[in-house]
């Protein structure tokens, strides 16, 4: 089964022009005008909370709107979760004192030494290689890119010093769980729009090219979207377990499934499979039946539009697995041995804004593009993550929250060897949690 639609993707380029130039008007952005109310309604209703700090309020934000990164939303260059972390980190900054005597995690510790590695090398690359940095908006660009390291590692050090007091670790799940739903229902939106006749913005075909719908909800695009909801997957599930919050885990699922992002839809299933491993024997009668229906209506999905997964299959296969470069794609050996000549010593970390070299093609395998921009410097920088990632791995505690976040935790490697996502907040939350949260902190 196929529809004859045409993609639209967004035509501005920041919250101005989005504002400005009349985009807001149209029904085809409707998802997007309410996400924009949604973003204020959270601030106003976090940042008055007068029970908690300030700085911890303003991180909250920065980790729950990780996946409204939607151009829409950008100002100066920012997106609405980096302008609070930014704020958080600020905040405390002039507060001074007291912060520089806590103990940070061993998250916040392993992201400081990287920034300040990555920093340094960069600079290094760019005087070796200053083809790299040609102009001066590269080199600011360069900078804020390494730049979003260290607020990274400022709102973990924050968080987790709350979470070690006992504090506010109900009200960032909350928080995030809330976002994260919010993200889900514009989707949801958007199925709408398109089905009564009109496309919306952020609607992209499937990634087997059958002929099926995507959407991008409140982020970038489809891919964008479903490797950012990701890791909110880990907060579902301790919210359905313990909260009996069904219809949310329910609607997490469904746009999971339909979603057709190869790489998402991957990371959607292994955190299914780790569910299923951790909890298959607490399941109550109620809880197996509503994941055996779902399971049933998968299948059933999945005989119904075989094609379009087919398609998705292939396209990793073709592209992930054998690194077939004829139509593109950016994930070949013989790509990456074009890189390492071109620039031995690494080109400086550049995320994935960065990463493609000029006169070179685009590179796209996050294992390669790491080692080609970390060169040499790779190797402990991946003994430094392996040694935190088995630090927060809880694997012998029987509390629920700690065997919820473990699934974030272990979901971690697959996604960073999988897309250039190294950096992802909601990714380290989850480690930070595991090394930091009280048990007493949240009814269970």
């Amino acid at each position: 089964m196929s529809i004859d639609f045409t993609e639209l993707r967004y035509p501005w380029l920041n919250f101005i022009d989005f504002w400005f130039n009349g985009y807001w008007t149209e029904l085809s952005a409707i998802h997007l005008v309410i996400a924009s109310f949604f973003i204020f309604y959270l601030f106003w209703n976090i940042v008055l909370r007068s029970d908690l700090l300030l700085e911890f309020r303003l991180a909250i934000l920065y980790f729950s709107l990780t996946v409204f990164n939607n151009p829409s939303f950008n100002i100066v260059g920012l997106s609405p979760n980096e302008i609070f972390g930014s704020a958080a980190i600020l905040v405390a900054i002039i507060k001074g004192g007291n912060y520089f005597k806590r103990h940070a995690s061993l998250v916040v510790i392993g992201l400081f030494i990287a920034f300040t590695a990555s920093a340094l090398h960069a600079l290094m690359a760019a005087l070796v290689y200053p083809d790299l940095t040609p102009d001066f908006a590269t080199i600011i660009l360069k900078i804020a890119v390494n730049l979003k390291i260290l607020v990274l590692a400022g709102n973990l050090f924050i968080i987790g010093i709350e979470l070690k007091r006992g504090v506010g670790l109900s009200e960032l799940i909350r928080s995030i769980l809330a976002s994260g739903t919010f993200a889900l229902l514009m989707y949801m939106v958007q199925i709408f729009i398109f089905s009564i006749g009109i496309v919306p913005y952020g609607t992209y075909f499937d990634a087997g090219f059958i002929g099926i719908p995507s959407f991008g909800s409140v982020s970038i695009e489809r891919g964008h979207f479903g490797k950012f909801i990701t890791p909110y997957f880990p907060f579902f599930l301790y919210a359905f377990i313990a909260w009996k919050t069904k219809w949310r885990f329910l609607l997490y699922l469904v746009v999971g499934a339909i979603n057709f992002s190869a790489s998402s839809i991957f990371f959607f299933l292994y955190g299914l499979f780790l569910s299923g491993l951790f909890f298959y024997r607490s399941w109550s009668r109620r809880n197996f039946f509503a994941i055996s229906f779902f399971v049933i209506t998968s299948v059933m999905l999945l005989l119904s539009y075989s094609n379009i997964y087919e398609g998705i299959v292939e396209k990793i296969i073709t592209i992930a697995v054998q690194g077939d470069e004829s139509q593109g794609g950016g994930r070949s050996f013989g790509l990456f041995l074009e890189y390492i000549n071109a620039y031995p010593f690494g080109m400086g970390y550049s995320g994935s804004t960065l990463r493609t070299a000029p006169l070179l093609p685009e590179i796209n395998a996050a294992y390669f593009a790491f080692l080609a921009q970390y060169s040499l410097l790779s190797f402990p920088l991946l003994f430094g993550f392996a040694f935190i990632w088995l630090n927060a791995i809880r694997l012998g505690s029987n509390q629920l929250i700690y065997r919820c976040f473990n699934i974030g935790v272990l979901m971690a490697p697959i996604i960073f060897a999988t897309d250039i996502l190294w950096f992802l907040p909601l990714i380290w939350l989850s480690m930070e949690i595991n090394l930091s949260a009280k048990i007493t902190q949240v009814v269970e």
